[in-house]
């Protein structure tokens, strides 16, 4: 992979029989939890420790007399509880935390982004607002502008600003920022609570310590800057203590390629040529320890994958120019990478992993981005490297039995197998959070701390990897007129933290969906494609199911007399009843328990499922990406019967466009019929096709079904199914010249799903010499999403 530079920045079946029960059907987080009710206000926020145990600063305890200016910001100090040094009550870490609430906070109803502020050496929790200005700088930048208001939040480090966690324990300020500030202001205040909406900068330690603490901890923050970074000068004798290496930013640099990342100092530091002079690494008369700010570029080209900003300009250290760089440089590269404020926070979505990312650390559990890394307890004190780590594997490096714990990113129940060198290869069985645990053996553990690279040399790197396998989960739910229910087939390989796309497969007539799970041959294509398939169903009173098999005689009373799906109910939508309701309400419940691409939902079926799926195509234009109409009709049962009305196809157009009401959209679709059809005339098809054009140039062009869709089409390929029939496509295209609707005609074939299982179990149901439906279906729906055509589709 090229390493971006850094870029420096200036500002079946008779017909009558068939018609006849279609018609018929016509008529049947740490900290202490706040109260429910709590909005966030900073009165609300409780004070956890007393003033007893407050040692902060006398002098420095105020923050600034925690103002509220003329614009109704206001600044707030929270005593926040933290670490105890060990075997004592006395506090790891400086009490007293700032907190800068923006002027709209009170009023409004939004969460907001957090900026941890860190201040420097000889400083403490007021510095920003007394000498940095702080209040005045963030209320300035809004403008009025409330998508760039952000809470800043000001914890003490200590009158060295140390930023870091001590081995022995007396010093935990590292830990007290990541594990109990941040839990707390996201508990008591309204956040953005996760890293889309948290970033943390600082100027001289407190650069350095952002830079320290953001490598350690990467997951929790989206962006990061530092602003006079008073990096630390590691001598050849540190480079053996693992510790120091571990709080070293530039040994730990890589951790933050996930990360955005800016970097500001003053001029005066120098150049990169210029820091040959060791006398010079810790001097202030030129800006703070350039010379290893340098050194910090230089590890980022080596190891940084993405870009980052790094801004030597004119200024030193001191206050004007951090108050300058806050409000205009960093300012500006914070307000671009955060989330902007939101009153809903279901509007940003779920928050997945990177898709790949590697970290190192010491510590004997690694959290990262969902994964949960434990060493081997037996361990001495050393680095682990992750590498390559994705939803399909990882490689580690390192000592000792070491157990892993994946994201939830697995269906629940799914067993996967895990391979590699170093682990029982077989399956897995994903927890009831859809989270695998395995063990991986990196030869015997260290016992004894060695340095960094001795240990590396004499480290274990195995890699491994998952091979998941498909599950079908099947699920209920009713409405007024009928119990529902359906099967849900989860690909391999399914990833909770990417937004997955569903095809509904919607039986026909005399069948139900579990036949259609066993022959139509969607999985294969689902798992190669990673995509979900929702096959829905009803309960139909009087059904009666023969011993053994999967096989239904329908009952030609109850519900859905024969069968059918009722695609006549145009009022479904309106009363959320009925069974295009409750194939939208299956849509619902998947998006509960799976991670749903709403922009890619498809719905197909055939016969009687083809006709539902027109119904839906008029009623729910919004919820359905594309659509796949097998063997069946256009909008409506009168669609199956009216091909030689003069005229009818016009109506139907126009009742299509009516039912799709203020939600009306132009819906691609893939048509697939044969010639040998004795159920629904092929003559249906064509009729479908002509109909659901004329309703989309409706949606398109106002009154007129002629355009701008052409009635005719733009294309034709033909092709053969090696051993099998031959077969014709026919391409319809849109103004912009992109596919709107597919035309298959298949000469050889009836009333079949076209592909599919050629296991004579389903002779009556599946024709596997014609080309397969599933196939056909996917690759069309694949070009369509609900916001419009992608670049293959045009």
């Amino acid at each position: 992979m090229s390493i971006p530079r850094a870029r420096t920045r200036t500002s079946t079946g008779l017909v009558s029989v068939f018609v006849a029960l279609v018609l018929a059907a016509a008529t049947l987080v740490p900290g202490t939890a706040r109260a429910d009710d709590a909005d966030g206000l900073p009165e609300d926020a409780p004070d956890q420790l007393t003033t007893d145990e407050d040692n902060a600063e006398v002098g420095h305890d105020t923050c600034g007399d925690e103002p509220v200016a003329d614009s109704g910001s206001e600044i707030h100090r929270k005593l926040i509880d933290g670490p105890r040094q060990p075997g004592s009550d006395a506090l790891a870490f400086t009490s007293g935390v700032c907190i800068y609430l923006p002027p709209d906070y009170r009023t409004s109803d939004l969460h907001y982004p957090v900026l941890y502020l860190l201040h420097g050496a000889f400083g403490w929790q007021d510095d920003w607002v007394v000498q940095g200005d702080l209040q005045a700088i963030m209320d300035r930048v809004r403008d009025g502008d409330p998508t760039q208001d952000m809470i800043v939040v000001m914890p003490d480090g200590g009158y060295m600003a140390e930023w870091r966690d001590e081995g022995d324990g007396s010093l935990l300020i590292e830990s007290y920022v990541i594990d109990h500030v941040i839990p707390y202001v996201d508990t008591w205040f309204r956040t953005i609570p996760d890293r889309r909406g948290r970033a943390m900068a600082g100027l001289s330690n407190g650069g350095a310590g952002t830079l320290r603490m953001a490598a350690h901890h990467p997951d929790r923050f989206s962006v990061v800057t530092a602003m006079s970074a008073a990096l630390p000068v590691n001598t050849a004798a540190d480079r053996t203590d693992v510790l120091a290496v571990h709080n070293d930013p530039t040994e730990m640099a890589a951790n933050l390629n996930e990360v955005e990342l800016a970097l500001t100092w003053g001029q005066t530091c120098g150049t990169a040529e210029e820091c040959t002079d060791p006398d010079l690494l810790g001097g202030y008369g030129f800006e703070q320890a350039c010379c290893n700010n340098w050194a910090y570029v230089a590890q980022l080209e080596r190891v940084r994958t993405r870009e980052y900003v790094h801004e030597p300009t004119a200024g030193g250290h001191s206050w004007p120019w951090w108050q300058l760089w806050l409000e205009v440089n960093h300012g500006e590269f914070l307000r671009d990478h955060l989330a902007d404020p939101v009153a809903d926070l279901a509007e940003l979505g779920q928050l997945g992993a990177p898709r790949e990312f590697g970290h190192r650390s010491i510590d004997d559990v690694v959290d990262i981005y969902g994964w949960t890394i434990r060493t081997d307890e037996a361990r001495a004190t050393e680095m682990l490297e992750l590498s390559a780590v994705t939803s399909a594997g990882l490689t580690l490096t390192g000592s000792g039995l070491t157990t892993v714990t994946t994201p939830p990113s697995h269906a629940p129940g799914h067993s996967v197998t895990v391979r590699g060198t170093g682990v029982d290869d077989g399956p897995v069985v994903a927890d009831d959070q859809g989270r695998l645990t395995f063990e991986v053996d990196l030869g015997a553990a260290n016992t004894t701390s060695l340095p960094p690279a001795v240990a590396a040399a004499s480290a274990v790197t195995r890699a491994v990897s998952f091979e998941a396998a498909g599950t079908l989960a099947h699920r209920s739910l009713d409405n007024a007129r009928g119990d529902y229910h359906y099967y849900l087939y989860t690909p391999a390989g399914y990833d909770s933290s990417v937004p997955t796309p569903v095809q509904l497969v919607i039986h026909g007539a005399n069948t139900v969906a579990m036949e259609q799970v066993l022959s139509n041959g969607h999985h294969a294509v689902a798992d190669r494609e990673g995509f979900m398939v929702l096959y829905p169903d009803f309960v139909n009173e009087g059904d009666t199911k023969p011993e053994g098999g999967e096989s239904t005689i329908p009952s030609l009373v109850g519900t859905h007399p024969g069968r059918l799906w009722d695609s006549n109910d145009l009022t479904s939508r309106a009363t959320g009843q009925g069974d295009a309701a409750a194939i939208v309400a299956m849509v619902e419940d998947v998006a509960s328990i799976r991670t749903l691409d709403r922009d890619r939902v498809y719905v197909s079926g055939m016969s009687s499922g083809g006709m539902m799926t027109s119904l839906l195509m008029g009623l729910y234009p919004d919820v359905f990406a594309a659509a796949g109409i097998v063997a069946s009709c256009g909008f409506t049962a009168a669609a199956c019967v009216a091909e030689n009305v003069e005229g009818l196809d016009e109506v139907i157009a126009r009742t299509a466009h009516e039912a799709m009401g203020d939600h009306a959209r132009v819906v691609p679709f893939v048509q697939i019929h044969g010639l040998q059809d004795a159920t629904i005339p092929p003559s249906a098809a064509d009729f479908s096709i002509r109909q659901w054009l004329m309703t989309h140039n409706l949606t398109a062009g106002g009154d007129t079904t002629e355009g701008p869709f052409a009635l005719e089409p733009a294309a034709r390929r033909e092709g053969i199914v090696p051993e099998g029939h031959t077969y014709t496509v026919d391409t319809y295209l849109g103004a912009d010249g992109c596919v709107v609707a597919e035309a298959w005609t298949i000469p050889q074939m009836g009333h079949y799903w076209p592909g599919g299982s050629d296991d004579p179990t389903w002779a009556e149901w599946t024709d596997p010499r014609a080309p397969g439906g599933a196939e056909a279906t996917w690759a069309f729906f694949a070009q369509h999403t609900l916001d419009g055509p992608t670049e293959e589709a045009c």
